[in-house]
Order: C-alpha cells, then sequence, then structure tokens
C-alpha cells in the first residue's frame, strides 16, 4: 500500500487494516478479537478493524488518577494543583475557573 499522503494516524489505521484482515482470515466463525490499543490511538485501530468487517460490540478502558499519595499521609494530593479534583460533579466546579480557548 502506498502511504505517500497519508498522516501517521491514517498510516496507523491502514496497518490495523492490513493485520486485521489476516486475524479475520483465520479467526473460526464465531471466534472473537481482544485488541489493545493507547490511549490516542484506539480509535484508529478500531475503524482499521471494522473496515474488515469485524462487528465492534464492546470495549474496555482503563481509567486511572491523576493522584497520588503521600507515604507519611493517607490524604490525596493532586499531581496538578490547577486541576479540579476527579470526583467533583459539573455543577460544582465553578464556571470562571474553565478557560476556553477559540
Amino acid at each position: 500500500m502506498d502511504t505517500t499522503g497519508l498522516s501517521d494516524a491514517e498510516v496507523f489505521e491502514a496497518w490495523c487494516h492490513a493485520w486485521a484482515v489476516g486475524v479475520l482470515r483465520v479467526l473460526k466463525p464465531g471466534g472473537h478479537l481482544a485488541a489493545f490499543g493507547g490511549t490516542r490511538t484506539w480509535h484508529r485501530m478500531v475503524r482499521g478493524v471494522e473496515s474488515t468487517g469485524f462487528e465492534v460490540r464492546d470495549q474496555i478502558a482503563w481509567l486511572y488518577s491523576t493522584m497520588t499519595r503521600l507515604r507519611s499521609s493517607p490524604q490525596l494530593v493532586r499531581v496538578k494543583p490547577e486541576w479540579p479534583h476527579f470526583s467533583r460533579t459539573v455543577e460544582d466546579l465553578e464556571l470562571s475557573s474553565i478557560h476556553l480557548s477559540k
């Protein structure tokens, strides 16, 4: 496949399509594929796999906090103090602290 003129993300998607074609060819009828992708590229992987004929039924995401514990204290400490605490609801956040760029 000629990848000139494609972005890195599109090349990755084409690569995922290429290996998914091979997986679909050797997979038994009714078989399943478990594929793992990075946080910024999983959607490209899914598009490449779907384009071969696979049906995406479920996705599992590993979500983790940016919080850490001090060894001497059980209290949580923010890694980035300017970020809102992850357990706050949207209503609890002050709108003045949110800066949107246009």
